[in-house]
């Protein structure tokens, strides 16, 4: 009789990457939260408040904090000051937008990182 072949792999091998959320993996690098430990008290404190909520129809986030009012606002005040700026040297309307609209992709794509990272998970509602 022939010894049972024990199998190599005790657990399942780690989801790629894409598959994981950016939560899942904030928790692998930081299991004391998203905000660490503080080293002048030694003590570990997670993010109890949320910034952004999501809405309550529709897919995205609302501020719910004063921080993430303040997220938002400097948000704003990013993408008008970088319109103007560029609009002042500029010497057309496609030259704006050339300048303008990768800088508007970066600025939106990090406040849709912030909500994610600081907000309630955002999936479609519809109203509950």
């Amino acid at each position: 009789m022939e010894p049972q072949q024990e199998t190599l792999y005790a657990e399942r091998a780690p989801e790629p990457w894409w598959r994981n959320g950016i939560r899942a993996r904030l928790k692998i690098a930081f299991p004391q939260g998203i905000e660490g430990s503080s080293p002048s008290h030694g003590t570990t404190h997670s993010m109890k408040t949320l910034w952004f909520r999501a809405k309550r129809y529709g897919y995205g986030w609302t501020p719910a904090s004063w921080q993430g009012w303040l997220a938002l606002l400097l948000y704003v005040i990013a993408v008008v000051a970088t319109f103007r700026s560029i609009d002042v040297h500029s010497h057309s309307v496609s030259d704006t937008l050339i300048g303008f609209v990768p800088l508007w992709i970066l600025y939106s794509f990090l406040l849709v990182l912030l909500c994610s990272l600081t907000g309630e998970k955002a999936t479609w509602r519809r109203g509950k």
